[in-house]
Parts: C-alpha cells; sequence; structure tokens
C-alpha cells in the first residue's frame, strides 16, 4: 500500500464530523464529487468500508472509528508540534546571526548592543561583516544592514536613515600637509569596495593627490589614516569619534546611501528577528545626527 497522504487523512476527518458528503464539502471547499471520490479512493487504498452510505447521511463503521481515532491522535500531534515551533519562535531566545557593516559596528552600534544582549541573555547573537555579502533572502543570515538604495523586493524590512562621510586626515598629518596648496606632498588612501563615492572625490577636489595606498576595508582605511599615511574618505559615524583624526577643512560632508534592516519575509514574525529590527530603529533614529555628521 501507497504511504498515506495528510490531505485524505483530514477529509476524512472532516467527513466523520460533518456526517454528509455535502457539509463536508462545503467545509473543505471543494466539490461534493470530489469529495465522495477522493473518499473511495482512501476506502481502496484501506481496503476496507469507513462510511455506511444512509439515506440520513454517512455513518461510520467499526473500522472507521478505529482510523477516526488514530487520525485525531495523529491531528493533536501535528498541533503540538505547531505550538512547539511557534513558541520557540515566540521566545526571546536562539541564534540570531546580523550581518553588519564595519563602520557601524565599530562605532556607536556595538555598544548598544551590549545594552540589548543585557535585556535578552538568551539570544545569542552572532556577527558577520558586511562584505561577506551573505544574503537574507537565501536564509545566509537572519537580519541584515545594508547600505542600499534599492532593497531586494523579496526582502523585508525598514529604512534606518542615511550616513554622511568627509575627507579627514590626522591631526599631525595635516599640521605638516597642504593638500590645498602642496597636493604632490601629500597621499590619497582609496578605499576600494567604494569607488562610486571615493573615488570621485579625490579627481574633484584633490586632482593632483597621488594616490598612496588602497584599502578593502573601513577599518583598515581609518588605521591607514591614523597611521599618517595621507587622506581618505571616511563615514562620519567613524571618523568623528577619533581624537587623532580631523575633517579636512572647506569641504561639506559628502551624503551617502540609505541605510536598510532587512530579514527573510518567513523571519519577520520571529520574535527575536522582530525584537532586534526594532531596537536597530529605535538606536538608529537616536543617533541620526551622528550618522549625518552633525554636532551632538
Amino acid at each position: 500500500m501507497d504511504e498515506l497522504d495528510w490531505d485524505d487523512l483530514r477529509l476524512f476527518a472532516v467527513l466523520a464530523r460533518a456526517g454528509s458528503v455535502r457539509r463536508a464539502g462545503e467545509q473543505l471547499g471543494i466539490h461534493a464529487s470530489t469529495v465522495t471520490r477522493r473518499l473511495e479512493h482512501f476506502e481502496r487504498r484501506l481496503d476496507a468500508r469507513l462510511f455506511n452510505r444512509t439515506p440520513g447521511g454517512l455513518r461510520i463503521t467499526e473500522a472507521g472509528a478505529d482510523v477516526l481515532e488514530r487520525v485525531e491522535q495523529v491531528g493533536r500531534d501535528i498541533d503540538d508540534i505547531e505550538r512547539l515551533v511557534r513558541g520557540r519562535d515566540r521566545r526571546l531566545a536562539g541564534r540570531l546571526l546580523v550581518s553588519i557593516p564595519e563602520p557601524i559596528g565599530h562605532t556607536f552600534l556595538m555598544p548598544e548592543i551590549g545594552g540589548f544582549s543585557e535585556r535578552f541573555p538568551d539570544i545569542e547573537i552572532e556577527f558577520a561583516p558586511a562584505a561577506e555579502r551573505l544574503d537574507p533572502g537565501r536564509r545566509e543570515v537572519d537580519v541584515a544592514i545594508e547600505f542600499t538604495e534599492r532593497p531586494a523586493e523579496h526582502l523585508v524590512g525598514r529604512p534606518l536613515g542615511r550616513y554622511a562621510l568627509a575627507v579627514y586626515a590626522g591631526r599631525e598629518y595635516l599640521a605638516r600637509h597642504d593638500p590645498f596648496g602642496a597636493p604632490e606632498d601629500c597621499g590619497w588612501i582609496e578605499w576600494e569596495t567604494r569607488q562610486s563615492t571615493s573615488g570621485h572625490v579625490r579627481p574633484t577636489f584633490f586632482p593632483n593627490v597621488p594616490v598612496r595606498a588602497r584599502c578593502r576595508t573601513a577599518i583598515l582605511q581609518l588605521a591607514a589614516v591614523r597611521a599618517g599615511l595621507g587622506l581618505a574618505v571616511l563615514p562620519c559615524v567613524l571618523g568623528d569619534p577619533d581624537d587623532d583624526l580631523v575633517r579636512v577643512p572647506g569641504l561639506d560632508p559628502i551624503p551617502g546611501p540609505q541605510i536598510w534592516v532587512l530579514t527573510h519575509r518567513d523571519l519577520r514574525s520571529v520574535s527575536r528577528v522582530h525584537e532586534f529590527m526594532s531596537f536597530l530603529a529605535d538606536t538608529f533614529s537616536a543617533n541620526a545626527h551622528r550618522l549625518r555628521g552633525e554636532p551632538e
């Protein structure tokens, strides 16, 4: 005998409660003839008559009563499984994999996450750098903070605000070098992964400043500026808190892209995901001035 289909078991249970093919069809949203055909097929598979057909409707047989008892137990077991899974997702506990851009994680966000962890000690947070490009759409990450103007349509989330960038140099470096008066004596530190932003600043404002170094992460670029290798475009939220750095005077902050927090559609109702995304929205709102490079 082929394996039983849960849909057939469910139809049988509805028939037993309804007492007629017509009422069962109405409850299931299918035609009465379809109910009859599926019941007959189910009885043939079991090689047993489950109902006696009478003018007053269906009367369950002894064999049918035995099957119904077990079907109802299966239904209770399935309900228990669903409650267990939903309960686990409703609990503020479990693993949470979060993708965070380094400039944000390195500055204001990590101390705030410390407070979140104190409030929800049963949530285990695992951090991944945004450079790994983990995809929430493929469930490679639970929550992703991304710099983007157009989030993928298959993801859900909310905008967290925009961030700004500025040109920075070390205090001592800028005291010894004049990027406007003697640009050939200065150096430019490029961030290779952000050519669209950093790449247009040097030829626009410092066309004669030679490129001295290229970095593949913002943290390495920050270290290079602090070490006195030259000038660089940095997110204000990364450059402003560093007492060893100053913005190159005479230049306005550069608008950066929108920041989004995103997750897979199937995860939006999971409590730990929902709570963490709400926490991010509140945290970014409270720190919007820092992201935009505005004074405290």
